[in-house]
């Protein structure tokens, strides 16, 4: 009997050429993919109807705090991480205000907070909330009562030069 020995040899220099590219292109599409779904951006709200007929009632709310002649203060303590809120002629039966920070370029550094009237002297309502230790930069902010009857104040506010903002109802026109 013969013995027959395998011996393993390298691949002929054609099958690099063909097999290289190939891995190449497997490589990068599976990257690009996985990029893909992990960078998604987020959905749009598909419903349009509904928020235009939203739009409405968001012009309803800053009108009535225009008509009750809303005004306010917006001070942020950064070194305490606190805000605190003063409100002349806002109804008084407000225990909570909502408070809405959103950032311009980074939506996972929205907040809400939840501002907890702490006192009342004549028509001027104090509020009192809480915040995250990164708030510095600049900021879009609404707030607004959480009852059937509501009223909204906004404005933006930059915290690396101001930590305090006047609030007053703008007009909706």
């Amino acid at each position: 009997m013969q013995k027959t020995s395998l011996s393993l040899q390298a691949p002929p220099p054609w099958f690099w050429v063909l097999v290289v590219p190939f891995l190449f292109v497997l490589t990068a599409v599976t990257a690009l993919v996985s990029f893909a779904i992990i960078g998604a951006d987020a959905r749009v709200n598909d419903n349009y109807y509904k928020e235009g007929r939203m739009i409405n009632a968001d012009f309803r709310a800053e009108e009535k705090a225009r008509q009750l002649n809303i005004l306010g203060d917006l001070s942020f303590d950064l070194k305490q991480n606190e805000v605190k809120l003063e409100l002349a002629n806002a109804p008084l039966f407000d225990d909570n205000i909502s408070l809405f920070l959103r950032h311009p370029s980074d939506a996972n550094r929205d907040t809400h907070l939840t501002l907890k009237r702490v006192s009342r002297t004549n028509s001027v309502v104090h509020y009192h909330a809480n915040t995250p230790n990164s708030l510095l930069g600049r900021w879009y902010f609404r707030i607004e009562n959480n009852h059937q009857d509501p009223w909204r104040l906004f404005g933006e506010i930059d915290l690396n030069s101001q930590t305090y903002f006047s609030l007053k109802a703008r007009n909706t026109n």
